[in-house]
């Protein structure tokens, strides 16, 4: 009877380590990098109009739901080196720059990158120029 509790402890154990932490893993990485991406809104480069500003960031908050929100279609060294050179990059002075650099990652690290980058990246959209303060409705320094 031991035997078969640890058997079975040994079991969930396994199960645990191969299912369920992955998703555990890449939870804590999304909300990571979703901190750093919603902290860009604060960060507005001056030269830069609150409304263009608002739209770029809340396209950029779209592709990481939209192209990262899979573990299993991500490598995990790619995730978390992105994660690193993004949290240096937000420490130092930010410009629009960033915001192509972002989708050029997503283009690489993400299956789908590629195609909704060629959809909707903000910085190449006609509506960026033109856009308001609002438009994604959450605010921008």
């Amino acid at each position: 009877m031991l035997f078969a509790t640890f058997i079975l402890m040994g079991g969930f154990s396994l199960c645990w380590y191969l299912l369920i932490r992955p998703y555990e893993q890449h939870a804590y990485w999304f909300r990571r990098v979703q901190h750093d991406l919603v902290g860009l809104a604060t960060k507005r480069p001056g030269e830069i109009p609150p409304g263009q500003w608002e739209y770029a960031i809340g396209w950029t908050l779209n592709l990481h739901s939209n192209c990262a929100s899979n573990c299993r279609t991500t490598a995990a060294t790619d995730l978390e080196a992105f994660a690193l050179a993004l949290e240096d990059k937000c420490a130092g002075n930010i410009d629009l720059s960033i915001i192509d650099w972002i989708w050029d990652e997503y283009e690489r690290i993400t299956p789908n990158g590629k195609y909704y980058s060629n959809l909707y990246r903000p910085t190449r959209s006609p509506n960026f120029v033109d856009a308001e303060v609002g438009c994604f409705n959450f605010w921008v320094k």
